[in-house]
């Protein structure tokens, strides 16, 4: 009879051991799975025989393993686990129906006791398994909310997994330096209007100080908002426009650049034809005396007939609009941008 629900042992090394109890049953050798992890928790599954052997396999009360010295790295020139190494040792045993009873035959309680014990055994795994990963509250409807990762999560390294709009699943959201950018452009920000304060703050002293700190607080108050206005340019999903075939140039909702405050753009785009994207790349947005110019690259792949413009490239604020040619089916344009301030 199985008498424990441990099926892990961890053990932190010395430097001076090469010997790990296990303190529950196994069936065959075959059934523990021994992992290192190095001082930076970088995992080596081991291979029994070759790095480790395995006692009293079938004891209640588990056994043993012990480390082979093939001076493997994560040894000890002795074999020993050298010190700040971890080593973990799992019960893994085979999802199946290992024992065969025929009708009509001797009953063994010895052989129907192990099988017994070892579906619990699988039982056990499954559990260690479900305690190991990411649950949603047991309060929360699953019909409610879908814990589906989102197809594209594996196409955007470095970014963050974030709730969706709708509070029913999960989105692909910003990336980390995104994230960072914004935060830079926050800060930058915050001090601009402390500094605005303070200078507003010590105008009251005189009537000289004050005309001369209400200029300097106009000058921080106008970097205040180029910061702030800065920090809302780090768009931190992408914005998504449909584009349809033969599209004339359409206005792309709040794709525009302040020229005032801004002296060019760098989007980062994709054009994406039903889940396949097709291109991927940039478009770098300048404004040069007085005039708004676009330049599509660098990117890879076939833009399928989108182009992307000015609806007047004369104006101090620049609109984005994108077109499609006629033939060219429809589609999707992704738009993230960068803005770079004057």
């Amino acid at each position: 009879m199985l008498q424990t629900t441990s099926m892990r042992n961890g053990y932190t090394g010395n430097g001076a051991v090469s010997s790990y109890d296990y303190d529950y049953k196994i069936f065959d050798e075959s059934h523990l799975r021994v992992v290192v992890l190095d001082t930076d928790m970088a995992p080596t599954v081991l291979t029994i025989n070759t790095d480790y052997t395995v006692d009293n396999v079938g004891e209640e009360d588990g056994g043993d393993i012990d480390l082979v010295n093939s001076a493997q790295s994560w040894l000890t020139l002795s074999g020993k686990l050298k010190a700040g190494y971890k080593i973990i040792i799992l019960r893994y045993v085979p999802v199946k129906q290992t024992f065969d009873f025929a009708n009509q035959t001797n009953f063994y309680p010895e052989t129907h006791e192990q099988s017994f014990d070892y579906d619990v055994m699988i039982m056990q795994q499954l559990l260690d398994y479900s305690a190991r990963s990411m649950k949603i509250s047991e309060t929360v409807d699953p019909e409610d909310f879908d814990t589906e990762l989102p197809a594209d999560a594996g196409e955007n390294p470095n970014c963050v997994l974030i709730i969706n709009a709708t509070g029913d699943g999960f989105d692909v959201g910003p990336s980390i330096d995104l994230i960072q950018d914004a935060i830079d452009a926050a800060d930058a920000a915050a001090a601009s209007a402390l500094a605005a304060a303070n200078s507003a703050s010590s105008a009251s002293a005189s009537a000289s100080a004050a005309a001369n700190s209400a200029i300097a607080a106009e000058g921080y108050a106008e970097d205040a908002e180029a910061s702030a206005e800065l920090a809302a340019s780090f768009v931190p999903v992408w914005n998504k426009y449909d584009v349809t075939d033969g599209q004339a140039a359409t206005n792309l909702t709040g794709e525009t650049v302040n020229g005032a405050l801004f002296s060019s753009a760098n989007y980062e785009f994709e054009v994406i034809r039903g889940t396949t994207v097709h291109a991927n790349g940039w478009l770098s947005v300048q404004r040069a005396n007085g005039i708004w110019r676009c330049e599509t690259g660098p990117y890879q792949g076939d833009l399928h007939g989108v182009t992307v413009d000015f609806e007047d490239s004369s104006t101090e604020v620049a609109q984005l609009r994108a077109a499609l040619d006629i033939g060219a089916g429809n589609g999707t344009l992704k738009l993230r941008r960068i803005l770079v301030p004057i």
